[in-house]
C-alpha cells in the first residue's frame, strides 16, 4: 500500500460495555503510513470513497475491505500481509458528494457489523468533512436540534445519525488519507464508486 501521510481523527468506539479500548474521542495524532503497512493490530482495514457526477445527478459509493494477519512484520515491509477480502459499491440519484461519502462509510460499517461484529478495524477516508462532522460538529448538531449555526437544517441528518450509531457499535479507528495519491486502497474505493456511476449512466 502507499506510504502517504494519514492523520488519525479518533480512537476506538464503544462497541461493548466490557471493551478494554477507549471510547470514541476527538483526539488526533499523526502517523507516517497506511494502517495496513504500519500496524497489524487490526482485523480489517476498510477504505471508503464517494463520487458524484453533477451533470448526471448520480452518486456512487465504493468500499474496499482488506484483511490483516496477526503476525509480526519485518522491518519496513515492502509487501504488507494483507489481501482484498471484499468490495462493495452502489449508485443512486444524488445531489452531493458528501451524501456518497456518508453512505460509503455506513455501508462499510454495516458490513462489519453483520459479518464480523467483534472485529477490531480501521476505516480510511479521504473526506475530511466526514471526520470533522462525526467528531467535531456532531455534538453541536445534537444540542441544536439538528440545525446548523445559521439555523438551517443539517443536510443528511439521518445519515449522520446512522454513521454515528455504527461508530459506537463496532470497534473502529478512523483515519484520513490524501485522496488519489498513491494509496491503493483509496484508489480502489474511488474506482468502485466511479465504475458504478458509469455503468448506470451508460445503460
Amino acid at each position: 500500500m502507499g506510504s502517504d501521510s494519514i492523520a488519525s481523527h479518533a480512537t476506538t468506539s464503544t462497541a461493548a460495555s466490557n471493551s478494554t479500548r477507549n471510547p470514541v474521542s476527538t483526539s488526533s495524532k499523526a502517523i507516517e503510513s497506511d494502517p495496513i503497512e504500519e500496524n497489524t493490530q487490526y482485523d480489517f482495514v476498510l477504505y471508503t470513497d464517494g463520487a458524484y457526477f453533477k451533470q448526471k445527478q448520480l452518486g456512487g459509493w465504493g468500499v474496499a475491505i482488506f484483511t490483516v494477519k496477526h503476525t509480526a512484520l519485518v522491518s519496513k515491509p515492502s509487501h504488507p500481509p494483507a489481501k482484498t477480502l471484499q468490495t462493495l459499491s452502489g449508485c443512486q440519484l444524488s445531489h452531493s458528494s458528501l451524501e456518497m461519502e456518508l453512505i460509503a462509510a455506513i455501508k462499510a460499517l454495516e458490513w462489519i457489523l453483520m459479518h464480523h461484529p467483534k472485529a477490531y478495524i480501521s476505516l480510511v477516508t479521504d473526506a475530511q468533512i466526514l471526520l470533522e462532522g462525526l467528531f467535531v460538529k456532531y455534538p453541536n448538531w445534537q444540542a441544536n436540534q439538528w440545525r446548523s449555526n445559521n439555523n438551517n437544517p443539517v443536510a443528511f441528518a439521518q445519515l449522520w445519525q446512522r454513521f454515528h450509531q455504527l461508530a459506537h457499535l463496532v470497534d473502529v479507528h478512523f483515519f484520513w488519507t490524501k485522496g488519489h495519491f498513491k494509496n491503493q486502497g483509496n484508489q480502489l474505493a474511488d474506482q468502485l464508486a466511479r465504475q458504478r456511476i458509469l455503468k448506470i449512466s451508460t445503460e
